[in-house]
């Protein structure tokens, strides 16, 4: 039985993701106040650097002094940031606000599942289906925001206002569960207290057990099989042939979809398990040969990896945390966190640069994801030779309550 208060922390997350100016914001930056697009792509790119820098502090933060904490701070971060854009439109305002919604960001990432992951009485057997339906509740608030955006229209005041209160709610709610189950006092006996120290102790945690860093490194690979692919999906689908007014249906119909896969992420698993590496090479190659059979095939053949891809990372991000000791969680997931966003990063500039012609990123891409796949399943075969699906049961150096 699980007794810590699941739904709540649902319902925080569903209301914490309802953020109406998410689908405009980078609108907003030229419509409200002007802005050229090379000055909305510097804002832009503020948030990327600023994640990068931030998430593996940010991490051993968490780690260091509380993962609940770290969440309602991420939350407020946000708030403050929708303050500074709804009284200070500009170029400076925007920057200020971007730099926020990255700390939010980095907060967020390292210490959600680490605090969810030691809430649970039998985490073994809960965590991954867990993990997945939370994801199916930020997805879905993702939603309720774009569907506010629809409804508000161009009104930014409105917009902001509302942007301020959901996550500021959301933060209230996550106030109210459960405190941190670690034993900090432990942890700064071994640490000294010391973030550096605690840092470099997690990255040496990473790269001193063979089993974390194939799983760290193929987790890295799968990620990157995704988020790069979700940057890209409008303009492969634009590419493909498929019209501007067509592409926001395409993707509210696969965000429904994408939640009914996590929501029933139980099932799903018992299907998938000892079955990822067939299932994403099928995936990969219906890819290639949808590609060239037309649009409406082009468009099923993206549609149906993004999500299965997108399902499979999920699985094997709750199975990663049986791996790490708690008081390091934190601070390693951030630490996969940032190398994923520095490969993405590079990534998308690579791909942008060789897009060329009509099809423009659908050639590149064509090439980056089975070169990706291919290191994804040599590190997950590495993997799966040095752990047992046993997880940590089967790291004589590890201890759940570590």
């Amino acid at each position: 039985m699980i007794s810590f208060p699941i739904k709540r922390l649902y319902v925080s997350e569903l209301i914490s993701q309802s953020v109406a100016i998410y689908p405009l914001y980078a609108i907003m930056f030229g419509e409200r106040s002007g802005l050229t697009l090379s000055q909305v792509g510097l804002i832009l790119g503020l948030f990327s650097i600023t994640t990068i820098v931030a998430e593996v502090p940010t991490g051993a933060i968490a780690d260091r002094f509380s993962r609940k904490w770290s969440l309602i701070l991420s939350k407020l971060m946000l708030a403050a940031a929708m303050v500074v854009w709804l009284f200070w439109p500009g170029m400076t305002g925007y920057c200020i606000g971007i730099v926020l919604m990255g700390f939010e960001e980095a907060l967020y990432s390292g210490a959600m599942q680490s605090y969810l992951y030691e809430q649970l009485a039998d985490r073994n057997k809960e965590f991954a289906h867990i993990n997945a339906r939370l994801w199916a509740m930020m997805m879905a608030g993702w939603t309720v925001g774009a569907a506010l955006a629809a409804l508000v229209g161009p009104n930014y005041r409105l917009l902001l206002i509302l942007s301020v209160i959901s996550p500021l709610i959301g933060a209230a709610i996550t106030a109210s569960l459960p405190s941190d189950r670690l034993d900090i006092a432990a942890r700064h006996a071994e640490t000294g207290g010391s973030l550096l120290a605690n840092t470099k102790a997690a990255a040496h945690y990473i790269f001193s057990a063979r089993t974390v860093l194939y799983a760290v490194l193929s987790i890295v690979s799968l990620k990157l099989l995704v988020d790069v692919l979700i940057e890209y999906i409008p303009l492969y689908y634009k590419g493909s042939g498929v019209s501007t007014e067509t592409i926001p249906l395409l993707f509210f119909v696969g965000n429904a979809i994408t939640i009914g896969l996590f929501w029933f992420s139980r099932q799903l698993s018992a299907l998938v398990r000892r079955r990822e590496l067939a299932i994403g090479t099928i995936l990969v190659i219906l890819l290639l040969i949808t590609s060239q059979l037309g649009m409406w095939a082009s468009i099923l053949g993206m549609f149906w990896y993004v999500r299965v891809v997108r399902m499979l990372f999920v699985t094997q991000e709750g199975e990663i945390q049986h791996l790490l000791i708690d008081r390091h969680r934190a601070t390693v997931t951030s630490i996969y966190s940032m190398i994923t966003r520095l490969l993405m990063a590079l990534s998308l500039v690579i791909i942008g640069r060789f897009a060329v012609g009509s099809k423009g990123v659908v050639g590149p891409i064509l090439v980056f994801v089975p070169l990706v796949y291919l290191c994804y399943a040599l590190l997950y075969r590495q993997n799966r030779n040095h752990v047992p699906r046993s997880g940590i049961e089967a790291l004589p150096h590890v201890h759940p309550t570590a």
